[in-house]
């Protein structure tokens, strides 16, 4: 491995962030692929905004996310946990902070662009077990294989496209972000209380549980939630 690599390697290990990878164990002839990543923040276990309108918005962009995933690949994200939505940190003075943005980043469905009530930016992230359509063919990981051959599911039964069961991770985070501690009603973008929220969140839940998809829950939201978005 190249020694700024190494180095770097080993700068993570003493924080206790690896694994214990022998990470200077490979040969010499070792070939290594450089990759750019775009830095999304931390995951929604490690920076959960405490303000009651940023987590409306946690959950409106996630949802969106998804909507838009459904609509152009067919994707079926299938590991939606808090681990696999990140905050992108806001710069507050001289320190980091999961405070909520001016503006969250708007999504267009079915060309009606959407936006999301003020919050800190999200990103979706590990899509291992995900599967996907791109151009009219069916893809997905030999990881994702296993697991159906493990739960006895025929190929054919898992290559549909179910987007229902979207619905049922995007449940996992309503029901997270509704319960997780701490909760404050208004932050530096939010200076009002916000009312109502436990009805709020119960109607999220409500209508995940009778959606088919994320845009199916988008559609009905217009209506029947319209406080996640402007």
């Amino acid at each position: 491995m190249p020694s700024f690599l190494l180095a770097a390697c080993r700068v993570f290990e003493r924080n206790g962030k690896c694994r214990g990878y022998k990470i200077d164990s490979l040969p010499e002839a070792q070939k290594w692929v450089a990759m750019e990543f775009n830095d999304c923040g931390h995951t929604l276990h490690g920076e959960l905004p405490s303000c009651a309108v940023g987590r409306l918005s946690v959950f409106a962009q996630t949802v969106l996310a998804m909507a838009v995933a459904e609509r152009q690949l067919c994707l079926e994200h299938r590991d939606l946990h808090m681990d696999n939505v990140l905050i992108r940190p806001r710069l507050k003075g001289n320190a980091m902070g999961a405070g909520c943005d001016t503006d969250a980043p708007s999504s267009t469905l079915d060309g009606t662009v959407h936006q999301p009530c003020a919050g800190p930016s999200v990103s979706i992230i590990d899509f291992t077990f995900s599967r996907l359509n791109m151009n009219a063919t069916y893809l997905s990981s030999n990881k994702t294989l296993l697991k159906e051959v493990q739960n006895g599911a025929s190929g054919s039964y898992e290559k549909r496209f179910k987007p229902r069961g979207n619905c049922i991770w995007l449940g996992v985070i309503a029901e997270y972000l509704k319960t997780a501690e701490p909760t404050v009603t208004q932050c530096e973008v939010h200076h009002s209380s916000v009312t109502n929220l436990e009805t709020k969140w119960n109607a999220i839940l409500n209508l995940l549980k009778t959606s088919k998809s994320a845009v199916d829950f988008v559609k009905k939201a217009q209506t029947e939630a319209k406080f996640l978005f402007l």
